[in-house]
């Protein structure tokens, strides 16, 4: 019961402190999508498909999840208000030291952030990749472990470990799960995917279907298209047309949609280490006076 009460009133309270940043943040993407499709600097890929600068109303919801997902691992994990930093150091660089007597903590360790790989690439298509997204779990858990040395945890490798090993989990499931509903997913997913070519790279869903018309299309706007890294020259001459104006290469996206996974960390982070201790602390001693 204290454990379902602490995660409710911790990323309860932190996502609600989040929402009015977040909104902002989303209103800033959709914004600027609509701009950069009408002046031409690239294209885009949601799910109403590419060239469409139209983020739907799933990812929007997926990136609120995803705000309250991260605020219940940093309460979960203990990491400290700015204004509560102590620094005492308690550090462990033996891994598994503790597998067989306490194997439950590695257990949950994994389970905990087997969500932040599944919500990772399925909200953000770039990151389709498994080393992307394993090194944001991997960057994030030593994050946390880093800011647990100015509280009362223990700075633990296993803990590094486990997080690490449950991000690359929770992309296996996303591997699966959109490989069965691959429409489904698309409808959270926003930005273009990365290029292929590395280890279990997600490939485009279908990326046959426009190879082949643009095999259909004439040699100048397949010239046009290769050329739009810098594409003034190429838009303004007649054999471009309209369709080829404003796509750089299959790895192009909007500007906008490459931040917007960091910045959601970064409102999420600023606003449980500042905000939500205060309120946390004010919704505590409302629960017990209730009591």
């Amino acid at each position: 019961m204290l454990f379902i009460l602490n995660l409710a009133i911790g990323a309860g309270s932190g996502l609600a402190l989040s929402i009015p940043f977040l909104g902002w943040l989303e209103g800033t993407v959709h914004k600027r999508m609509r701009n950069t499709a009408q002046k031409g600097m690239a294209q885009c890929s949601t799910a109403q498909g590419k060239g469409k600068c139209e983020i739907s109303g799933w990812h929007t919801a997926g990136v609120f999840l995803f705000a309250f997902l991260l605020a219940g691992i940093l309460t979960l994990t203990g990491v400290p208000a700015f204004q509560e930093f102590h620094f005492d150091a308690n550090i462990n660089m033996i891994p598994m030291v503790e597998f067989f007597s306490n194997s439950r903590q590695y257990f949950e360790n994994t389970l905990l952030f087997m969500p932040l790989g599944f919500l990772v690439p399925l909200l953000w298509r770039r990151e389709q990749m498994v080393e992307k997204t394993v090194s944001i779990g991997f960057l994030f858990s030593l994050f946390i472990e880093a800011a647990q040395l100015f509280s009362f945890r223990a700075t633990d490798i296993d803990d590094l470990l486990m997080n690490t090993m449950g991000t690359w989990l929770g992309y296996l499931l996303f591997l699966a799960i959109n490989r069965i509903f691959p429409r489904t997913c698309g409808r959270f997913g926003v930005g273009e995917k990365p290029e292929p070519g590395s280890l279990w790279a997600v490939e485009e869903a279908g990326g046959q279907e426009a190879k082949a018309e643009g095999n259909v299309q004439g040699n100048a706007e397949d010239a046009c298209m290769k050329a739009q890294t810098v594409n003034e020259e190429c838009c303004g001459s007649k054999s471009c047309g309209n369709k080829g104006c404003g796509n750089k290469s299959s790895g192009a996206e909007s500007p906008v949609c490459r931040y917007e996974m960091e910045l959601s960390f970064a409102i999420v982070i600023l606003i449980m280490m500042t905000l939500q201790p205060l309120l946390g602390s004010v919704l505590w001693n409302l629960w017990y006076d209730l009591r």
